[in-house]
């Protein structure tokens, strides 16, 4: 399990990512989230794209076999071939020169993260400079490790078994 007791070398080891530079406090702070269990706690954080940002997208931390999880490779939302796919980098949220896409280091229409309740959690953006973009660790460390991963990478480190 990964755990930010072990440094962030032998963290990103254990993580599978020996080989990424990640920002280490943001990197540490995905992992701290993922083994303390807080995970599994937060409210389904879901994901919602297009224009109008009425195009569901996915669970963000659902477990990997549900069916809305961005992480069942197998679902319509975790698929890197699926037109409603953030790992899809030919799709409109997966391509990362994409006005719609997290990916987009300059993009202003990135989809956003709400609860079922309808609350608000930020837009989850690789731009820096966007104003409410996700102040979510977990998701600020995901948007880092695309800006130095493929997508099929990102995906497998961000949705590895460590993070239940």
């Amino acid at each position: 399990m990964c755990s930010s007791d072990l440094g962030p070398v032998e963290s990103r080891r254990r993580c599978g990512l020996a080989s990424v530079s990640a920002r280490p406090l943001a990197f540490a702070g995905l992992c701290l989230l993922m083994a303390t269990g807080l995970w599994a706690q937060m409210p389904k954080l879901m994901l919602f794209g297009g224009p109008k940002r009425d195009v569901y997208l996915g669970c963000l931390n659902c477990d990997a076999f549900a069916s809305d999880s961005i992480c069942n490779e197998f679902g319509e939302y975790g698929s890197e071939v699926s037109a409603n796919s953030i790992w899809n980098p030919a799709s409109s949220f997966g391509d990362q020169s994409s006005t719609l896409s997290p990916w987009n280091e300059l993009g202003t229409r990135a989809p956003a993260i709400r609860d079922p309740n309808g609350n608000f959690y930020g837009y989850l953006s690789r731009n820096i400079s966007h104003m409410r973009r996700t102040d979510l660790t977990v998701f600020q460390a995901l948007l880092d490790l695309v800006g130095k991963l493929d997508l099929a990478s990102a995906q497998k480190a961000f949705c590895s078994s460590d993070r239940k």
